[in-house]
């Protein structure tokens, strides 16, 4: 913006004899790389059935998935299979690779095709029926029941579990973040402790607890420590209880308290536009995918088959396409044979969280929630009873996160300068 003081405006005489320049530096939001559904940056303990979904879930430390001789073929979801010790790629042995990995179970059903658990500590529980409970994968490709034969059995692969391996955990500078929620920018919310589970909305107002100050809204929300200062273990808030079903968000929520827990949260939250991960792929081909439409259902491998299929959003107008060799306003067609889509058949469901959630606390979860986004925890998770689901939104490492029905700035203002 700039600013001039001119004399004699509007006669012949007019000269300009002072200017000034202010300058906003913005920048992307700068959400630092989720990597999957759910992050533990302490150890992680899931009891009940393990329910994340669409990418790779992790501990820093020790990970108790609940897994035993006679579950893990329920709760260590059916993918794709996986390279020897290897998270970052598909099984292959000469002929044998992804490609024709899809080609021989065309037709059969995957639970989750980009499931997968990294444990940088060990997967507890396992050593009594895992083929290889010390090493980095413990079931390694078609290793149940321990006779490697090509193409496998799909239900009973669990080549997408690792342990012992290198988890990276997502930084979120506080100064950053805090700053961003207090520039006073639309749809950024910054709540100030006052006591208990209650903050005050930017500071003022009466103290209301972070479920009501929250629900139903959209944005970048920061809920400070009890004293403002950066967290350093002595003043965390105390913990935050969401219990009301309605509940839900949209955008990127930053908390500062010591535990973290949702209860009694089921199906409710809010209408979202959930886009399922892209197609499996590697250089010798891709897996062609039947998308349910739903959180529900399986995902039938198509192999050779054009599976076309569309959808619209309902407030952006925005088309959706499988299989499909136009997909914009002007029309929807198929393909005339399979191609690789980057993302898979979206739907409209409810969820209590659509972005991302980050506390610098714990995490503990019960009920049947379903997340979609990413949920970290800087102390570790806990989920203790139900089934909540987290279900990971690829848009968030694609570079087409914030979407454009969140109501969220895709840039903010990092940087003033002034006196110019």
């Amino acid at each position: 913006v700039s600013a001039g003081l001119f004399i004699y405006p509007g006669t012949s005489d007019e000269r300009q004899i002072a200017t000034r320049m202010v300058k906003a530096v913005v920048n992307e939001i700068p959400i630092p790389g989720p990597g999957g559904p759910l992050q533990s940056c302490q150890s992680l303990s899931y009891i009940g059935s393990f329910e994340t979904h669409w990418g790779a879930s992790s501990s820093l430390t020790d990970a108790d998935l609940g897994l035993t001789s006679g579950n893990v073929d329920i709760k260590s979801h059916s993918a794709v299979p996986y390279a020897a010790n290897d998270p970052t790629s598909f099984y292959s042995s000469g002929p044998d690779n992804l490609a024709a990995w899809a080609t021989a179970h065309d037709n059969d059903t995957l639970e989750d095709p980009w499931f997968t658990f990294l444990a940088g500590g060990q997967l507890l529980g396992i050593s009594a029926f895992a083929p290889h409970p010390t090493d980095v994968q413990p079931w390694q490709f078609n290793d149940f029941p321990n006779t490697p034969i090509w193409p496998g059995d799909e239900d009973a692969d669990h080549s997408n579990l690792f342990q012992n391996t290198l988890v990276n955990c997502p930084a979120f500078e506080y100064p950053l973040w805090k700053a961003i929620a207090q520039s006073g920018n639309k749809n950024h919310w910054y709540l100030k402790w006052d006591n208990g589970d209650n903050f005050l909305l930017d500071g003022r107002g009466t103290p209301q607890s972070l479920e009501t100050l929250t629900i139903g809204r959209s944005g970048i929300f920061f809920a400070d420590t009890m004293n403002g200062s950066p967290p350093d273990g002595t003043n965390l808030t105390p913990a935050i209880s969401i219990t009301n079903n309605a509940w839900g968000i949209k955008g990127f929520m930053y908390l500062n308290s010591t535990l973290f827990s949702s209860q009694g949260v089921g199906t409710g939250g809010i209408s979202t536009f959930v886009i399922p991960p892209g197609e499996p792929g590697d250089g010798s081909g891709h897996v062609n995918l039947d998308y349910p439409g739903s959180f529900g259902g399986t995902y039938r491998v198509e192999d050779g088959t054009v599976n076309f299929e569309s959808i619209q959003h309902p407030t952006t107008g925005e088309w959706w396409c499988t299989d499909a060799s136009q997909c914009d306003s002007g029309g929807q067609t198929a393909a005339g044979a399979p191609v690789k889509d980057e993302y898979g058949l979206p739907f409209v469901a409810n969820t209590v969280l659509d972005g991302v959630l980050y506390t610098s606390g714990q995490l503990q979860f019960q009920g049947n929630a379903n997340y979609y986004g990413s949920v970290m925890a800087e102390q570790g998770v806990l989920v203790s009873a139900g089934s909540p689901s987290f279900w990971f939104d690829e848009t968030l490492i694609k570079g087409d996160w914030p979407r454009a029905d969140m109501a969220l700035p895709r840039v903010i203002v990092t940087v003033w300068q002034t006196d110019l």
